[in-house]
């Protein structure tokens, strides 16, 4: 037999290579006082993988109405975060003096600028969408980004991107034009969103009460946002001994439905079933999980992690749903993890009418369950 030879079209030398280089493209965005808060502690606490920044396959936006307040949440130490790309949305409506809590002038404030915004969205794969619900710049323009994104085009074929929306519930005292604002707001990133995950502040204060109130919210970025990012973004941009692609999340993510996110630790002998427990103990938003059409798993732990404790990872959260449930499982070996294992996972397609929301969840409404 022949063998194949260069211009074989059977065949790819390794410069043809570039052409098959399918990495995923992530931005996570953050929008209003909330969004810009949450994307700079999730980078200032280190919670992000920096090659993946280095090289573009991760990027960070900081967008606001707000000028004094988006400058103020891109710096750290009075230093410019230069990995935290900003813009400031509707300079010719609000010329940088912010929404005032009306979400009708966030909205007009990113369509305003729509041409930016699709700029920074088109060919973008996964978009993270993080606001806070019920004010007016995060609430009014989210929407409008999530509607932009979805009318682009990601790498993979010709598909729009993955929209995950991360948005918290105000706190009870806030008052009932906030919650109106927010119910508003929920309704209408539903619309765009193929996964929003809820956080009800309510339940901060539950967990994280007795904390100062920068570190309380820092915690549960931390335990929230952070981990679930960096879990997520990690998932997609290292290569696992078992691997989670961009296609898998793409299907997992579309069960309909809610979703519920859970993320653990273990350590010690007992690593894996401390990692499926740990990640099942608390929630920030209430949800039964059991009867996910879909569940996303990956396993992260160092060289000392064996086949059967990441089979039994599996096996352990597969007893949380139903029998018929389309599991997409990954490993991932990090050498910097000794004697741990972490679990992240993800339900899909979770009956909404046991949800505290159940009314506005009819089709993407997700919750998160973190580790604590």
């Amino acid at each position: 037999m022949e063998p194949f030879k260069s211009g074989n079209k059977n065949h790819l030398e390794d410069d043809d290579l570039d052409l098959y280089d399918y990495r995923s493209k992530i931005k996570i965005i953050g929008t209003g006082g909330a969004g810009n808060n949450s994307v700079k502690r999730t980078y200032v606490r280190g919670n992000l993988n920096q090659d993946a920044i280095n090289t573009g396959e991760i990027e960070l936006w900081s967008v606001n109405t707000d000028a004094s307040d988006l400058k103020k949440k891109t710096e750290h130490n009075n230093q410019r975060i230069r990995d935290i790309n900003r813009m400031l949305i509707g300079k010719d409506i609000q010329r940088g003096c912010g929404c005032g809590g009306h979400i009708e002038l966030g909205a007009l404030c990113a369509e305003d600028d729509k041409d930016r915004i699709e700029a920074i969205v088109k060919g973008c794969d996964l978009i993270i969408l993080s606001y806070g619900l019920g004010g007016g710049t995060g609430t009014g323009s989210a929407p409008v980004i999530a509607r932009i994104a979805k009318n682009v085009r990601s790498n993979f074929g010709n598909r729009p991107p993955i929209i995950i929306s991360v948005c918290t519930f105000p706190f009870i005292v806030e008052g009932e034009q906030r919650e109106n604002n927010a119910a508003l707001g929920l309704k209408k990133i539903r619309q765009y969103s193929d996964t929003v995950i809820m956080i009800d502040n309510e339940k901060i204060r539950e967990h994280f009460g007795i904390l100062p109130v920068n570190e309380a919210f820092s915690s549960a970025d931390e335990l929230v946002i952070s981990k679930f990012i960096k879990g997520l973004t990690d998932t997609l941009s290292n290569a696992g001994v078992i691997n989670i692609d961009f296609a898998d999340i793409s299907r997992i993510m579309t069960k309909g439905g809610m979703s519920v996110v859970g993320v653990g630790c273990g350590k010690g002998h007992n690593k894996v079933a401390e990692a499926i427990e740990d990640s099942f103990k608390h929630v920030l938003f209430d949800v039964n999980y059991k009867t996910a059409k879909g569940m996303l798993i990956n396993v992260i732990g160092g060289n000392d992690m064996t086949l059967e404790e990441a089979v039994s990872a599996c096996q352990l959260a597969n007893k949380e749903v139903c029998d018929n449930v389309d599991i997409m499982w990954g490993v991932t070996i990090d050498t910097g993890y000794a004697d741990r294992v972490d679990v992240i996972t993800i339900f899909t397609g979770v009956d909404p009418r046991d949800s505290v929301y159940a009314c506005e969840a009819d089709r993407t409404l997700c919750s998160i369950i973190p580790s604590i």
